[in-house]
């Protein structure tokens, strides 16, 4: 409809006959995806932990360098390709950034090095970002939920065979 709006509307059955030819599909890949909560509560919280501090520590090197880059499409093609993208995209959609960021720059100025990282061999040394969790394959999930459930299966029969 003009103006932007949707309605939904019914169709009776000889309505809903066609020819394919005519018809328009769109198709949304993984639409048939169905992630499981605790899957994807685990996938977002190591996107939160391991992809956007090395996102921002690569966007950070490329503005040194004198490199664009855009961290919120490059954080959320990661997000697509994780299957989270409907999560994420409410992330980068904060109405109130703006406010925020004019309330920091009225601070005025902080102490020179407080906070900044100043060099990524500090932290190349000290193998990744201090939050980084192991992502797991699903290999080597499938394990680790085995051996969980074999803890659980040996402390109920208190190790007896």
């Amino acid at each position: 409809m003009t103006g932007g709006k949707d309605i939904q509307i019914y169709l009776t059955p000889e309505q809903r006959q066609g020819d394919w030819a005519e018809l328009t599909f769109s198709i949304k890949k993984r639409s048939m995806v169905i992630i499981e909560p605790n899957l994807r509560a685990k996938r977002i919280l190591e996107f939160n932990t391991n992809v956007v501090p090395a996102i921002m520590a690569a966007a950070t090197q490329a503005m040194q360098l004198g490199l664009p880059y855009n961290v919120p499409r490059a954080l959320m093609q990661i997000a697509e390709e994780m299957g989270i993208e409907d999560s994420m995209s409410e992330v980068f959609e904060d109405t109130t950034f703006q406010k925020r960021m004019q309330i920091f720059m009225q601070m005025g100025p902080q102490k020179p090095d407080k906070g900044k990282i100043l060099s990524s061999k500090g932290i190349m040394q000290q193998g990744g970002f201090p939050m980084k969790h192991n992502i797991l394959t699903p290999g080597q999930e499938f394990n680790q939920n085995a051996q969980e459930l074999a803890g659980i299966g040996q402390s109920a029969f208190g190790g007896m065979t």
